[in-house]
């Protein structure tokens, strides 16, 4: 790319009127550039530059458009520390702590010829008989032949169930559980009986019956989902995760119960949760999460910034001052991959967003671009290095 372009190109970007395609001939011109050069002249005002145009796009991850007077006055050497930045907002990714850009980003180990893709959407239905149904195009008509329940896959992917109203308003009919399972590097989402949208998460587990009766509509969960709850006053829907009950009436939240994790978290975006435990109970706030420490088995709860929660269902991963693990925990999930680390990455604390739809390569190409950390891909193994 010309370099006379850049200042054209930088201000479209931060005013919001980029293309596509500028966007992205901004990103590659970013990675072929030798970051350790721009410190060389003027270093003080170039660091004072990356922290004024770092604050103004911290302020929010969506980076909204910014007035043209603002970089219309930028001294040649802020045009080059702005591409920095501009680089890593395009990456949607960048690190908080004060080694930003002290090395040149490296390349995801090139000897890997495997590309790793990302999650898709597919799950598998078990029926309270036993049966077990892949939600393909095979498992389409399994469900379209079962008279007992009324399954249906619709043309968007989505999962609907109705039990035979002849038979919901007979005292007789059974009561019966079912499971939808998303394997690692799956997610599904289901509608149920009572009108309830619920998103699964990879590697997840929800049971729900093909019918609620009674005063309560329960299901259990193992993993993370997202509910969108059909309102009900006299019938409070309730989910069961691990040692944790948690109760609403109409409302969206999200759930994560991983085993292996250590909290539960329970995101609410509207409406009320109530929390309970053996010992304890709590309830909590549109914008507030409720959090259950396992080992403590204590629930408290905090502000939030929702979408880091949330974003999964709207096809994004986002972090705000994660540790490395913690990400790398999500990543296993979505790409159904082992992870091993080696040396010390403590330290090691990111924020930002990224496209759940892209390979596990781009991925690790982002992180390493923030710098101090590294990756190597073995077959399904990704080993995380300082």
């Amino acid at each position: 790319m010309n370099e006379s372009e850049l200042p054209d190109l930088i201000e479209k970007y931060i005013d919001g009127t980029a293309t596509y395609d500028e966007r992205e001939r901004l990103l590659v011109w970013y990675r072929s550039f030798d970051h350790s050069e721009i410190f060389m002249a003027d270093e003080d005002k170039v660091d004072e530059s990356l922290q004024l145009i770092l604050t103004k796009l911290n302020a929010t991850l969506d980076f909204p458009p910014r007035k043209k007077s603002i970089i219309q006055k930028i001294h040649p050497w802020y045009w080059a520390a702005a591409i920095l930045l501009i680089g890593f907002s395009i990456s949607l990714f960048y690190i908080e702590r004060g080694n930003l850009l002290t090395e040149s980003a490296k390349q995801v180990h090139k000897d890997s010829i495997l590309q790793i893709q990302p999650g898709t959407d597919k799950a598998i239905l078990t029926l309270a008989d036993g049966l077990v149904i892949p939600l393909d195009e095979a498992g389409k008509k399994v469900l379209q032949n079962n008279q007992d329940q009324n399954f249906r896959v619709e043309s968007d992917g989505v999962l609907t169930m109705k039990s035979n109203q002849a038979r919901t308003t007979s005292s007789s009919q059974r009561i019966v559980e079912n499971q939808l399972s998303t394997p690692r590097g799956g997610q599904y989402r289901i509608i149920l009986d009572d009108g309830t949208t619920v998103w699964l998460n990879a590697g997840s587990i929800l049971t729900f019956p093909n019918h609620f009766v009674g005063n309560t509509r329960e299901v259990s969960l193992v993993g993370e989902a997202y509910f969108e709850v059909a309102e009900n006053k006299s019938k409070p829907f309730i989910v069961h995760a691990d040692k944790i009950l948690v109760r609403v009436l109409g409302t969206h939240f999200n759930l994560r119960a991983y085993p292996e994790d250590k909290q539960i978290r329970t995101a609410l975006v509207e409406g009320s949760v109530q929390l309970n435990t053996i010992n304890h109970t709590l309830k909590i706030k549109p914008g507030e999460l409720g959090l259950f420490d396992k080992s403590k088995e204590d629930l408290s709860s905090k502000r939030i910034d929702l979408q880091t929660d949330i974003a999964w269902k709207d096809g994004y991963f986002m972090f705000r001052n994660e540790s490395i693990t913690t990400i790398m925990r999500q990543l296993a999930r979505w790409y159904d991959v082992e992870i091993t680390y080696t040396g010390d990455l403590d330290n090691k604390i990111f924020t930002g967003r990224i496209l759940r739809k892209s390979s596990i390569n781009e991925v690790l190409k982002k992180l390493e671009l923030t710098g101090g950390i590294h990756f190597k891909i073995e077959g399904r193994r990704i080993i995380v290095m300082p």
